[in-house]
Order: C-alpha cells, then structure tokens, then sequence
C-alpha cells in the first residue's frame, strides 16, 4: 500500500505542475507572431505532456479499480485503495 501511495502522490504533484501552465501573452492564447515559431511549439509539447499525463492518469485508474476487485475477492479492507481511487478522479467498480 505504500509504494502505491508514494505512485499516488507523485502523479498528483505531476498533474499540479500541469495545472500551472499558463496561456501565453497576446491576443486570445493564440501564438504570436500569428504562423508560430518558438510559441506553437511550445504549446504543441505541452499539450503532448497533457496528453502522456492524462492516459498515464487513466492507467492508473484502471490499474487501482483491478485492486480494489482483487482486494475484495480476497475479504481485505478496500477502504483505502478507493480512497486513492476516489483521489485520482475514478469511481470504484460495482462488486
């Protein structure tokens, strides 16, 4: 359980980095220089790292549902793998 609250933590931290990206200055978010250059790029990689970020998240998700379901099937407590799951933005499976 620690080790997956240790993945927990660190994936969180991940997704606040994330969250702290900010549109960049000019008109609407929109790159300046109007065809590009240094800007676009920029955003297109951050995008990209949203993307990584949030299949990583939903891999997580479904890993932490198949331990709940395991965890039940054995008659272990489940309370905290679906506290984490609930952390993560996933709800728990209909056992």
């Amino acid at each position: 359980m620690a080790r997956a609250a240790g993945r927990l933590a660190l994936s969180l931290r991940s997704l606040a980095g994330l969250a702290q990206v900010q549109e960049p200055s000019g008109t609407g978010g929109a790159p300046r220089g109007g065809g590009g250059g240094v800007d676009a790029m920029i955003n297109r990689e951050q995008l990209s790292q949203a993307e990584r970020l949030i299949a990583d998240c939903k891999n997580r998700i479904t890993r932490q549902r198949e331990v709940i379901a395991s965890a039940f099937k054995k008659g272990h407590d489940t309370e905290v793998p679906v506290s984490m799951l609930r952390a993560l933005g996933g709800e728990p499976p209909s056992l």
